[in-house]
């Protein structure tokens, strides 16, 4: 105690010289101290003059700026400049992001922690019961590395289990072992620079104090209850339900078995859930008690995730990075790789008529990437390599080019002769990070539908996936290769279109941070901001901004959002497109763009409450003086190598 007081002294006194010498309230820099106190009592961070080294807080003026495109802010007659950025689908958990960012923390930091807000913000849309695809970028070595987390079958799981199920798949046998955490453990190992347990924090309080339950996690409890009877299912209702009824928009919702759960993955590491045989074993009869099953070696023997060099392509000067089989990362690829040929500038939107044609060659784009799209599967139980190579091929994209009919659409058969089953998705969630150092985070995470399986674990609180229903269930005789490719198989792995990207210029900066939610349809949507970016010099807020969209093939349908031109639709059915509207929206997307040294960082409006969070440095460089003020006096230079948590008190 006394020790501590020595540092509140201590500590008021530099930031009381510094409102002499910068005219700076105390209050402003007080913000992150106090923040930073409170982490030392708890042992949580190593070295506090290390996190206070560029940065200085801003807590009242990223309430203002967060609506900012551009990022610029000001604070009396100083300009200040955003050096860093997070941007997710929840205002509270981009917040999170920046904090680390703030603390000194990696890129990969900033995503753990505001990935983990995120499944207790947006926990309809993703969570430590799912899988995700990341991309890391280090702007030292220039160099960029895919993690793949992505949910397997369980082991006894067999393709025969699953030959009747059809439409809304959910419950206990559509969950597969999931991913997420252990791709958290596995980036944090190469690229964490904060203690493990300092990054689980905000999503802890958040999950056992309780908060506002968000506009889309309502939205989504409304059309869920819309087609299930939930208040029937009592682990959901004992988080998501009031009064007999979902909980609506700014109700509370608490989720303390969550909460403890996080706190001991803090403490122990995934191990907690994935090797502790006590844990395994109660998670597994629970999954197995309402019909799935699970085995013990599922957890215990899970060795899936991977880390890789990420897919790399050249488009102009940009190198483009994303990730590989099973996500959606080659389709990608291939799309790109066949509208570069076509030469597309801004001229190509100047008129209705003009961008018809455009339009008209991007879906013709999609149709055909999509067709190899359905000879893919997981790379360690499909040969697909020479498929991919292919996919890369400039010579491919040519002839794809030369069978794009520039006057009509064609039927599926004229792209493939495989048919597929109709995908259905809802959920998902895509965040993008870069940091101050110039590295980069782009990861999209899921649970699959709204909720995933619907089944909520009695012990944890962890919202299991659905993620069995991305396999391809029945098998047409007339594309057997098809459903090889992608049929349930034990511990494999179901395809995807999550595609998450970072582009670089030439001299390997970062340029653009993005990727979208939106289950099938990803890919499609991540095209068409690269080619507004790209080619159409378009800003990321333009981009973003603009009506989308998005062709699959199966079902031979464009879907467009509302506030689509009318001419431009009536232009498309002309060439023979069918026309199929989209209620509320395709995809959301989350993006940062670097133009000329000023970061533009966009949360898609599509999901509320999202925004970006800027990390700011001001041209006074104020928080170096404190460095040096905290570093003569080695008040904070004391705490633990290796800090541990508080005691557990939650019950």
């Amino acid at each position: 105690m006394r020790v501590l007081t020595i540092v509140t002294i201590t500590t008021f006194m530099i930031l009381c010289a510094i409102r002499l010498t910068t005219g700076l309230s105390v209050g402003q820099l007080a913000y992150n101290t106090q923040t930073e106190l409170h982490a030392y009592e708890s042992g949580e961070i190593t070295h506090y003059a290390h996190n206070l080294r560029t940065f200085k807080s801003g807590e009242n003026t990223q309430k203002e700026s967060g609506v900012k495109e551009s990022g610029e802010d000001t604070q009396g007659d100083r300009k200040q400049v955003p050096i860093g950025a997070v941007v997710t689908d929840h205002e509270a958990c981009s917040d999170v992001g920046r904090d680390i960012l703030v603390r000194g923390g990696s890129a990969v930091d900033a995503a753990i922690a505001a990935l983990l807000c995120n499944g207790v913000r947006t926990p309809h849309s993703m969570g430590i019961g799912g899988g995700c695809f990341m991309v890391i970028y280090d702007k030292l070595s220039k160099k960029a590395v895919a993690i793949d987390g992505r949910e397997v079958a369980p082991i006894a799981a067999t393709a025969k289990m699953f030959s009747n199920f059809t439409g809304y798949n959910i419950g206990s046998k559509m969950i597969g072992v999931p991913g997420e955490l252990l791709a958290y453990r596995k980036a944090h190992q190469m690229y964490g620079k904060l203690p493990w347990k300092s990054l689980f924090m905000p999503a802890i309080k958040m999950a056992v104090d309780g908060h506002p339950l968000g506009n889309s996690t309502a939205r989504a409890l409304t059309i869920v209850a819309a087609l299930i009877n939930v208040t029937n299912i009592p682990n959901f209702c004992e988080i998501f339900c009031k009064d007999g009824r979902v909980l609506r928009e700014g109700e509370t919702v608490r989720m303390p078995k969550l909460g403890r759960l996080l706190r001991r993955i803090a403490k122990y590491g995934p191990e907690f859930i994935y090797t502790n045989d006590k844990r395994v074993h109660k998670l597994v009869k629970e999954i197995n008690q309402a019909g799935g099953i699970f085995q013990h070696f599922d957890f215990t023997m899970y060795n899936k995730t991977k880390d890789y060099p990420a897919v790399e392509f050249n488009i102009g000067g940009y190198k483009l990075y994303t990730t590989g089989a099973p996500s959606g990362g080659p389709v990608l690829e291939l799309i790109l790789n066949i509208l570069k040929g076509f030469n597309i500038t801004a001229v190509n939107i100047s008129s209705t008529e003009k961008e018809a044609e455009l339009f008209h060659k991007m879906i013709e784009a999609f149709k055909f990437a999509h067709a190899d799209k359905l000879y893919m599967g997981d790379p360690d139980f499909v040969q697909i390599q020479k498929r991919l190579e292919k996919m890369k091929s400039e010579d491919y994209a040519a002839y794809i080019r030369c069978n794009i009919d520039p006057a009509m659409t064609h039927n599926v058969s004229y792209y493939t002769n495989l048919t597929a089953e109709d995908s259905h998705s809802f959920g998902t969630s895509h965040m993008s990070v870069l940091s101050p150092s110039g590295d980069a985070v782009s990861v999209t995470s899921t649970i699959n539908f709204y909720f995933g399986s619907l089944v909520i674990s009695k012990s944890t609180g962890i919202i299991w996936n659905n993620v069995m229903a991305d396999f391809t269930f029945k098998e047409n005789k007339t594309s057997p290769l098809q459903f090889q490719a992608n049929k349930v198989e034990p511990s494999k792995k179901p395809l995807s279109s999550i595609a998450p990207v970072i582009m670089t210029d030439k001299k390997g900066n970062v340029e653009l941070v993005v990727g979208a939610a939106g289950g099938s349809k990803i890919v499609n949507i991540v095209l068409q901001i690269l080619v507004r970016v790209l080619w159409l010099n378009q800003t990321l807020a333009e981009a973003m901004g603009a009506k989308r969209i998005s062709h699959t093939l199966i079902p031979n349908e464009l879907d467009y959002e509302n506030g689509v031109s009318k001419e431009l639709l009536h232009q498309l059915e002309a060439k023979g497109h069918r026309l199929a509207s989209v209620p509320n929206f395709l995809t959301v997307v989350e993006g940062i763009l670097v133009k000329d040294g000023q970061i533009e960082a966009v949360s898609d409006k599509r999901k509320l409450p999202g925004k970006p969070s800027y990390v700011y440095r001001n041209k006074v460089l104020v928080s170096k003086r404190l460095e040096r003020s905290v570093s003569k006096d080695n008040v904070f230079l004391k705490c633990p190598t290796t800090p541990s948590l508080p005691t557990d008190t939650i019950k």
